[in-house]
């Protein structure tokens, strides 16, 4: 008895969930060509830009998204698995990418932030490795398949 009440209070809880759309909404995917140890993801964040920022306590870049009309910024996700029984295992990478929404299908041999905004970000226990990059030494080839679909080639290097 004590579980049919529990079960019906579940269910009356999630029947008052609700959806709220924002001016910005993303659509996120699985990666299927990702490596064997993790699972990767896409997602297209409409009306967004990134915007660089410093810490003011450390002078640490890191970037932050937020609302635009002009530009969407794609994010590509690596989770790598975490090791059982092994403490601070995680890893993850993150890349995201800021470009023109009316210029989609491009080709950048050189990036910059005039052209692109791109930050790579490494997080896991991996000392003075971990963090977010600004990237502007890197290519970027980039094709609008279909709908949130996009056939990309980058390579860029960091220091």
């Amino acid at each position: 008895m004590k579980h049919m009440k529990l079960l019906i209070l579940l269910a009356l809880l999630s029947c008052n969930a609700n959806k709220k759309l924002t001016k910005n909404d993303s659509t996120k995917m699985v990666i299927t060509n990702c490596p064997d140890d993790g699972v990767c993801t896409f997602e297209v964040k409409k009306n967004s830009t990134l915007l660089y920022k410093k810490e003011k306590s450390t002078g640490n870049f890191y970037s932050e998204i937020s609302e635009s009309e002009k530009e969407i910024v794609l994010k590509l996700e690596y989770i790598r698995n975490e090791k059982p029984n092994v403490q601070d295992s995680g890893y993850r990478e993150t890349i995201h990418l800021a470009i023109n929404s009316d210029e989609i299908e491009q080709t950048i041999n050189s990036i910059t932030e005039d052209n692109a905004k791109l930050v790579f970000g490494r997080y896991c226990f991996c000392r003075g490795q971990t963090g977010d990059y600004k990237v502007n030494n890197g290519n970027l080839v980039i094709k609008k398949i279909k709908e949130n679909s996009y056939n990309i080639k980058l390579t860029f290097k960091i220091d």
